[in-house]
């Protein structure tokens, strides 16, 4: 059983996909994010990933529209939520968003072996 607040906040690295756009105090693209491995039948390891749509509600800035570039590692901190809709097959689509609060770029840094947030 969960005692106490529940705070929903989230900070995850994904990259810019292709399909952004922005406006005037809103931006909506998709990330992919690693989200875990799996193993081929030559026993090869690739990375897992799963695709999340960002909406950031805030001002729409030349640094911004310079990071949502696809292909451009970002690191987004916000909240996570959820939207659901039935296509015209009568199927139900579940997605997973992340309401934005801060988007920053990042980079590999090789000496550590992690992302971090570029300055």
């Amino acid at each position: 059983m969960c005692g106490g607040e529940i705070m929903n906040q989230i900070i995850i690295d994904g990259c810019v996909q292709k399909d952004t756009k922005l406006f005037d105090e809103i931006a909506t693209f998709n990330i992919s994010a690693i989200t875990g491995k799996f193993k081929l039948m030559d026993n090869t390891t690739k990375n897992r990933f799963t695709y999340i749509r960002v909406i950031y509600p805030g001002e729409i800035n030349e640094y911004l529209e310079s990071i949502l570039e696809p292909g451009s590692m970002i690191r987004i901190t916000g909240k996570l939520d959820s939207e659901q809709y039935n296509t015209q097959s009568n199927k139900t689509v579940y997605n997973k968003i992340i309401c934005a609060e801060k988007i920053v770029k990042i980079h590999f840094d090789k000496e550590i072996g992690e992302y971090v947030e570029v300055v």
